[in-house]
């Protein structure tokens, strides 16, 4: 496979950079992930959007515009050889010292491309013993340093999600997703301030429910509507960029209710 790294298309196995790179050593850096089909990103100017305010709130700098990421991206589908692909931006702050400073040197532009082959099954999620700091500097931001999510995910296997609460003990996210709940009347997901990272995919479900006429709201939920979850009395979901709607058949080993709201917004969101 190929990818682009600084401006130009090569090899991955000749695709290098420092090892003094600070996205490397500390988790310096933003992410953006999202599938291009047949060369077309869904929602590409929220997802340039997002990463160039995530750039901007980590002091990290971008080309000007968005004419070169939108070049590499359709570069990068053409010579990748599949219909379907999972790409990746990573944005790191380039070389830098030891320790947490960084250096005055050119940050690090890396986009990758790997085959996607589409997964519509139901998920299993847990819900994590640990808490999410919706008071954290990198509160709702995609960044390098996941570490979090990593030992979370670790923690939830084999389920495929864990669900996060944020300190005041409401419901927050996954780890790579951001969280529905289908109460019968309506739907409502974690507002912003929670912590949840601002999905692309949970924006286009929040504007596809309000044009297709399905109620829902952004609305704090606490921790114990989970309850209600895994007694089979609401619905759950989950969204993100790769994945779309991904419905949740069994939460903490318990059998989750298939709402009927969540069936017409998979349908609403699809068309």
């Amino acid at each position: 496979m190929n990818v682009w790294l600084n401006g130009a298309i090569v090899p991955e196995d000749e695709a290098h950079f420092a090892i003094t790179d600070h996205g490397a050593l500390v988790g310096d850096g933003v992410i953006e992930t999202f599938l291009a089909r047949s060369g077309v990103v869904r929602d590409l100017d929220a997802h340039l959007a997002r990463l160039r305010d995530s750039c901007e709130w980590m002091g990290i700098d971008l080309p000007d515009g968005d004419g070169e990421l939108r070049d590499a991206i359709a570069q990068l589908s053409e010579t990748a050889g599949s219909a379907t692909l999972r790409m990746r931006i990573t944005v790191t702050s380039g070389e830098g010292p030891a320790g947490l400073m960084r250096g005055a040197g050119r940050r690090t532009l890396l986009i990758t491309a790997v085959p996607h082959t589409p997964n519509d099954r139901p998920l299993t999620a847990v819900t994590l013993p640990w808490r999410r700091n919706e008071h954290s500097p990198t509160a709702g931001l995609k960044t390098l340093s996941m570490a979090e999510n990593v030992l979370a995910l670790t923690y939830a296997g084999p389920a495929d999600e864990g669900i996060w609460l944020n300190t005041r003990g409401e419901l927050c996210e996954g780890t790579i997703s951001n969280v529905f709940l289908d109460f019968g009347d309506r739907i409502v997901t974690p507002p912003l301030s929670s912590g949840c990272l601002p999905g692309v995919a949970r924006a286009g479900v929040l504007r596809a429910a309000r044009n297709g006429g399905v109620p829902i709201a952004e609305e704090k939920l606490d921790g114990a509507e989970l309850d209600r979850v895994r007694a089979g009395e609401v619905g759950m979901f989950l969204t993100n960029a790769v994945r779309g709607i991904a419905v949740v058949a069994e939460l903490d080993g318990h059998e989750v209710r298939h709402g009927e709201l969540t069936a017409r917004l998979i349908a609403a969101f699809s068309a």
